[in-house]
């Protein structure tokens, strides 16, 4: 009869190891939460970024629109003509973003000046204006823009880029 062989002893775990492999899975939980919060914060950070920059584009672009209909409206006048601005009406190609409302048209009483005035989309408390002596754009509040000024001098300081 051959000896019967005994099975090799099994390797007794140690509990302490068990324990340390949890801590390793909490830690990773707790790292990668954490990783996460903080790239939502840079996200929301960098889509307000990206809100203001649209925002200022925007004004921009609506700064660039008035001067453009304002030159427009000041070359097309007739020479000699009695009431130059009688009647003005926006041109159909003049284009504004919603967050500029729709553009305030200011003419005089004898019809020889006119100002344009827009929203602002960065601060809708300003408007943007533009009148027939072609000075550079200027900012006015919005109590100026609704008075029914013909003129932008308001002595406001001009729009700086």
């Amino acid at each position: 009869m051959e000896p019967v062989q005994q099975a090799p002893n099994a390797p007794i775990k140690n509990p302490s190891s068990n324990k340390k492999a949890l801590l390793w899975v909490l830690i990773i939980i707790i790292v990668v939460v954490v990783l996460g919060v903080l790239i939502k914060l840079v996200l929301n950070k960098t889509q307000s970024s990206l809100q203001l920059a649209r925002l200022k584009s925007q004004d921009a672009w609506a700064e660039m629109q008035v001067s453009n209909v304002m030159a427009d409206a000041v070359n097309s006048v007739p020479d000699g003509a009695k009431k130059p601005y009688a009647g003005f009406v926006l041109p159909a190609s003049a284009m504004f973003y919603p967050c500029n409302g729709t553009p305030t048209i200011n003419i005089s009483p004898d019809a020889k000046q006119m100002a344009i005035f827009v929203q602002s989309c960065v601060t809708p408390e300003s408007y943007f204006c533009d009148d027939t002596n072609l000075s550079l754009a200027t900012t006015v509040t919005a109590q100026y823009a609704k008075s029914g000024a013909s003129l932008c001098s308001t002595g406001e300081t001009p729009i700086q880029n």
